[in-house]
């Protein structure tokens, strides 16, 4: 089994650590939402509902388990403790009342289901070979509020070929289907859930290494009916890691890994410099952060406000900031 716990080189260039400490100039202030002084936070994920981020944590012990701030009291509520094994990568479903997660519980890691409000027992999706990490909900019901659909997409690395594969399972049928390579794959927003507008919600972005010279990451889309994949955006000396949409749809944020001129200096590959923002063409990037420490893990909230991680004094905690160029660019919004 592969050794996930730090998070760090075995996932291939994700971000270990980040420490922000000014606002960006471009964008106006940070705003700060967890406030431990030991340990780190990993994998954030917000639901309007309760305004509660869900995220990873070793606040407690040196595995991390699952937590959920609310956001209004500052209330944390430990979700898991388990001091022999390690829970990651939560992820709310649509209504807010579920979150899947990762947790080596059972001897690789494998994805799990619980209840984001009771304390229920988890119960195991996936239980392949196979180490499956970063779930990602689809949902749509109908106008009784009765499930439709309910998909969840992971990734899964495929020990024979040694990659990262992107899978798609059917939470009905429990049908497991293959899409593509890669790696943190994030659903669309589907718009409506009653009804899916312009085929919204069949678009994953996720995160894929170049297969010849250095294997930088870049973001790319596909559209899990046609397969059809897009790179959106990239670099031949830089990453562009962990996308996360935009309420509708037409925006992408992401980390940047070996960017700013500080971590050039520093030749940091294993830690993200700053987040920024892409239209889904790849015709618009934007700069979100731009301090010379590194930032990452955003996750894009229905409020429009984007939540990620930084490292003051040696431990990660949460913040957010509002993406207030967009209002320049589009000001319908």
């Amino acid at each position: 089994m592969e050794d996930l716990t730090e998070f760090g080189p075995a996932l291939l260039r994700n971000p270990d650590a980040l420490r922000v400490a000014r606002p960006s100039f471009i964008v106006g202030g940070i705003q700060q939402h967890t406030f431990r002084e030991m340990g780190d936070a990993f994998q954030p994920d917000y639901h309007t509902r309760g305004h509660r981020l869900a995220f990873a944590a070793t606040f407690h012990s040196e595995r991390p388990d699952l937590y959920i701030a609310d956001l209004h009291s500052r209330k944390l509520v430990r979700k898991t403790n388990d001091p022999r094994h390690s829970y990651a990568f939560p992820a709310f479903n649509a209504r807010g009342d579920l979150i899947a997660f990762a947790s080596d519980r059972a001897g690789n890691w494998d994805l799990y289901i619980m209840s984001a409000d009771r304390n229920t027992a988890p119960v195991q999706v996936t239980s392949s070979s196979m180490d499956e990490i970063h779930p990602t909900w689809f949902e749509r019901y109908d106008p009784m509020g009765n499930v439709l659909e309910r998909k969840m997409a992971y990734c899964a690395h495929n020990d024979l070929s040694d990659e990262w594969e992107i899978w798609v399972l059917d939470l009905l049928t429990m049908t497991p289907t293959f899409v593509t390579r890669g790696m943190y794959p994030e659903w669309e927003p589907s718009g409506q859930s009653t009804d899916p507008v312009g085929g919204r919600g069949r678009r994953l972005a996720f995160q894929r290494a170049r297969e010849r010279g250095d294997p930088w990451f870049s973001i790319w889309t596909i559209d899990t009916e046609t397969y059809e994949e897009v790179e959106i955006v990239s670099g031949g000396t830089w990453a562009a890691i962990t996308p996360t949409w935009s309420p509708d749809g037409r925006y992408i944020a992401y980390a940047t890994v070996h960017q700013s001129p500080a971590a050039k200096d520093e030749d940091r590959i294993w830690k993200a410099d700053d987040i920024w923002i892409v239209d889904t063409e790849g015709n618009l990037t934007v700069q979100l952060t731009s301090d010379d420490d590194p930032d990452s893990d955003p996750v894009w909230a229905d409020d429009w406000w984007i939540y990620f991680l930084k490292e003051r004094n040696g431990t990660k905690n949460a913040y957010s900031i509002y993406p207030e160029i967009l209002r320049h660019i589009e000001p319908e919004k």
